[in-house]
């Protein structure tokens, strides 16, 4: 009887474009042997993402999940992720951000970026909650930098993932559809006036710290009922990733949690996304540290474990490329690593 193949599968959002963007910056780029030997040996076809920095599509599209990223109940993954909680109304995420007008556009920066402390979120929150109270609405956040809002009547805002919106002029990203008929850029624009004048916002303003000043609205939907998917064994901690696979059933550990040495494997995902984070707070230094943090654990233990068998078949996917190696591929000497051009 032939035995099931053992497949892990490398999730690295971010990887696309890193090395050539340090270099454009002059901080230069270390010998990457490991993820040099990989592109140089694998087989390589595009990613089944729209965008390479849409980590939450990227992750959905290895459990099965399609849609488009307009299509897929991300919040009520991630608050399933946040809180163990598998909440029936319609969910959205509303990320608190920091806008930023420079001259002709209005630039969305990351969370990250202010430091919200847990007494500053819960109190915003309850601003908040006060004002949509005759709505029926309900803000909560169980996460400093990840809030969410519950309504009962179904929605049709349409908008892109934080991830892919953060770090531009949001003029031109702007969601569609509404929120229980009325227009989300309505609601945006409504919550940016009501954040702008509450104590919090002035203490931090005195203090010499960005306001709190905004939130982006963003994967609007309901949880399915079921969800069946190829992955056996997660190990990420997103909490996107804990929510799909406590809705899948499928067995989680944490990256902490892992270990290399493990023999019982079948089809294993792992999600890395230090790298990505670091890209999206725009922050080179911590870019050029994630990418020599991700060759020394995760890229180079993983040819090792296909070199002694413990899978057959390891698969990188950045978001841009996914890179497909196996044992008879790994031992083509002929096919000489160089410098990642990407």
């Amino acid at each position: 009887m032939r035995r099931n193949r053992k497949r892990l599968t490398l999730l690295l959002p971010g990887l696309s474009g890193t090395p050539a963007r340090l270099r454009d910056a002059g901080l230069g780029v270390p010998r990457l042997f490991a993820l040099e030997r990989l592109h140089a040996r694998a087989w390589r076809t595009p990613s089944t993402v729209i965008d390479a920095a849409d980590l939450d599509t990227l992750l959905c599209s290895h459990f099965g999940l399609s849609g488009g990223p307009h299509g897929l109940p991300f919040a009520a993954l991630r608050y399933l992720g946040l809180t163990g909680r598998q909440h029936r109304d319609m969910v959205i995420a509303a990320d608190p951000v920091l806008l930023r007008a420079e001259q002709d556009r209005l630039l969305m920066l990351h969370a990250d970026s202010l430091s919200i402390g847990e007494d500053e979120a819960q109190a915003l929150v309850a601003h908040l909650n006060s004002f949509y109270a005759a709505d029926g609405w309900r803000f909560e956040a169980p996460a400093t930098d990840q809030w969410f809002l519950f309504v009962e009547d179904e929605s049709s805002l349409q908008a892109q993932p934080l991830s892919v919106a953060v770090g531009h002029n949001i003029n031109n990203r702007l969601p569609s559809g509404k929120i229980c008929g009325r227009a989300g850029t309505v609601v945006i624009n409504e919550i940016q006036m009501l954040l702008h004048d509450t104590h919090v916002n002035q203490a931090r303003e005195a203090d010499g710290r960005p306001p709190v000043n905004g939130v982006w609205l963003w994967g609007a939907g309901r949880l399915p009922a079921r969800l069946d998917s190829p992955v056996q064994l997660l190990v990420a901690d997103h909490p996107l990733a804990r929510g799909l696979a406590a809705l899948s059933g499928c067995d989680h550990q944490t990256l902490t949690e892992w270990d290399w040495a493990n023999d019982d494997l079948s089809v294993t995902l792992m999600l890395v996304d230090s790298l990505h984070r670091q890209v999206l707070n725009g922050d080179l230094h911590g870019q050029h540290q994630a990418l020599q943090v991700i060759e020394r654990d995760y890229v180079g233990p993983a040819l090792v474990a296909l070199k002694k068998r413990r899978v057959d078949e390891l698969v990188v996917d950045d978001g841009a490329h996914q890179l497909l190696l196996d044992r008879a591929r790994l031992w083509r000497f002929w096919c000489r690593p160089r410098e990642i051009e990407r």
